[in-house]
C-alpha cells in the first residue's frame, strides 16, 4: 500500500507541480527511506506494530532525524532537504483524504545558510523589469508574478500555490490565499495595477469559470511553475540580474533594508521566524558589528 501512495505521489509531483525530474526523484528517495525504516523498525521511531501513515507525528520524523544526523552522518542542509520532501509527501496525503493532519507543518530544522552572502542586484535593474506596458497575458502573467516575488516578497513555492488573489479597494491590501493559508498584505500602487492587469486578462479567458486555476496561458490551461520559473529567469537574465524568483526575493529584502528600513519591518515583510537569518541583509557597517560582536561575546561559538 505505501508503495502505491509513492507512485501516487511521484505522479502528482510531475503533472500537478511541475517539479523537474532530478527533484522529483530526490522527494521520492526520501520518502521511500523513511517509510521503509518505518517499516523495519517502528520501535525505533517510537510507532506501534500496526502503525499506519495516520499514526505518524513530528515525534517520529524527529528521531529519524537525529539518526540520519548521528548514525549516518548527514549534513543539515542534507536532513533540511528530507523534511522539505517528508513535508510535501504529507501535505499531498493531507489533500487527498489519507491523513487528517500534517506532522511536519510545523517542523523547522536548523540549516546554516548556504548563502550567508548577501544577494548581488542593482535596484535599478529590478526597476527595469516592471519598465514594461503589458499587451499580451503572459506579459501580464509575468509581472505579476514579479510582484509577488519583488513586491511583497513570497517565497516561490507560495507564487506558484496562489488559489486566489483580491485586490482591496482601499488601502492597498492584497488578499492572497494559498493551498493552507491566506495573507493580507500591502501592495505599492505600481504593483497594485499590475495584479489587476493580470486579474483583468485571466477573467478574459477564464470566462467565469469557478475551476480555473489561478495561473493560466491564454487556452486557459494551468501553467505549471517550472514554466513560470523560467519566465522569471530569462526576464531577470535580460536585465543582467542572476538567479531567479528566491534571488529576487532576497534582494527585495536587501533593497529594503538599504532604503533605511529597520530588521523588525523586514521581518514582518520576509515572514521570518529567526532573526538570525536577517544578518546578510545588513548594511556592510553594520554586518562587521555584528561579526564583531558575536566574536567577542562570552558565549559566542567558537571554531
Amino acid at each position: 500500500m505505501p508503495s502505491e501512495i509513492v507512485n501516487e505521489y511521484a505522479r502528482y509531483l510531475q503533472a500537478e507541480k511541475g517539479i523537474a525530474a532530478a527533484t522529483r526523484q530526490g522527494y521520492r528517495r526520501a520518502v521511500t527511506a523513511f517509510l521503509a525504516l518505518c517499516a523495519a523498525r517502528p520501535e525505533a521511531l517510537l510507532l506501534p506494530p500496526g502503525w499506519t501513515l495516520e499514526r505518524i507525528d513530528k515525534r517520529s520524523v524527529e528521531v529519524y532525524l537525529t539518526y540520519l544526523r548521528r548514525e549516518r552522518g548527514w549534513r543539515p542542509a542534507s536532513i533540511a532537504r528530507q523534511v522539505t520532501a517528508l513535508r510535501s509527501f504529507f501535505a499531498y496525503l493531507q489533500r487527498q483524504g489519507l491523513v487528517t493532519r500534517n506532522p511536519l507543518r510545523t517542523l523547522q530544522p536548523d540549516v546554516p545558510p548556504a548563502d550567508a552572502e548577501p544577494p548581488q542586484g542593482d535596484e535599478a535593474a529590478v526597476l527595469r523589469l516592471f519598465d514594461v506596458a503589458p499587451v499580451t497575458l503572459a506579459q501580464c502573467r509575468l509581472l505579476a508574478v514579479l510582484e509577488l516575488g519583488y513586491g511583497l516578497a513570497l517565497r516561490p513555492s507560495q507564487i506558484y500555490a496562489v488559489r486566489e488573489l483580491r485586490v482591496g479597494a482601499r488601502g492597498g491590501l492584497v488578499h492572497i490565499a494559498l493551498e493552507e493559508q491566506t495573507l493580507a498584505l500591502q501592495a505599492s500602487p505600481g504593483g497594485l495595477r499590475r495584479l489587476r492587469d493580470y486579474l483583468r486578462q485571466r477573467r478574459r479567458i477564464a470566462q467565469g469559470r469557478a475551476d480555473a486555476p489561478f495561473w493560466i496561458d491564454e487556452r486557459g490551461r494551468a501553467v505549471k511553475p517550472v514554466r513560470l520559473a523560467r519566465a522569471a529567469t530569462e526576464a531577470m537574465t535580460g536585465v543582467g540580474l542572476n538567479g531567479g524568483l528566491r534571488h529576487l526575493r532576497q534582494l527585495a529584502a536587501l533593497h529594503f533594508r538599504e532604503r533605511g528600513g529597520d530588521v523588525r519591518s523586514l521581518q514582518r515583510l520576509l515572514r521570518a521566524k529567526r532573526l538570525g537569518r536577517l544578518d546578510r541583509y545588513e548594511p556592510p557597517a553594520a554586518r562587521d558589528v555584528v561579526a564583531l560582536f558575536r566574536l567577542a561575546h562570552p558565549r559566542a561559538r567558537k571554531p
